[in-house]
């Protein structure tokens, strides 16, 4: 009887041990991985961004029409340059009928002796999407993975007990 009140303490405690630091470095790895995520989305915004500005210049080099493709585009000629503003803003979108929020890169360029205002956005709500599936499909696995090992822990720890010689 002994033994086996033996095995039970030590059983419980390895569990809890297994659980607790589980848990811990699912938690840490979660906000890591969300953090790290939340960057990288961020910055290939921006990429796509100055990506479509530059395009947007190349194209007023060749054809200095102003043309807008709202609210994604906007393109305004200016009597002086401004600073580079990159921004989050809340803007109403009439393809979606609803106000959503946009990272928006306006820049200032002296094109064929013009002065000009590129305005370029691009829809957040994608990438914030993006993320949390990411984040809670991340989750879903990493919580199926903890819970076969802890149970993987169990039969291996009922199985050093028989052979160590201790009873069940």
């Amino acid at each position: 009887m002994g033994d086996t009140l033996k095995k039970i303490r030590l059983i419980r405690k390895t569990s809890k041990t297994f659980l607790g630091i589980s848990a811990l470095l699912m938690l840490v790895s979660t906000v890591a991985l969300y953090f790290y995520l939340r960057n990288l989305l961020q910055d290939e915004v921006e990429e796509e961004l100055r990506s479509t500005e530059a395009r947007i210049e190349s194209s007023l080099v060749e054809n200095p029409e102003l043309f807008q493709l709202s609210p994604v585009v906007e393109i305004q000629k200016v009597s002086r340059l401004g600073r580079e503003v990159l921004k989050d803003t809340i803007i109403y979108d009439p393809s979606q009928d609803e106000m959503e929020e946009f990272r928006e890169l306006s820049t200032f360029s002296a094109i064929n002796g013009k002065n000009y205002r590129i305005t370029v956005r691009a829809l957040v709500v994608e990438s914030e999407n993006i993320l949390i599936a990411v984040v809670i499909s991340y989750l879903v696995i990493i919580l199926l993975v903890f819970l076969f090992l802890f149970f993987a822990f169990r039969v291996l720890n009922g199985n050093t007990y028989r052979i160590t010689g201790l009873k069940e």
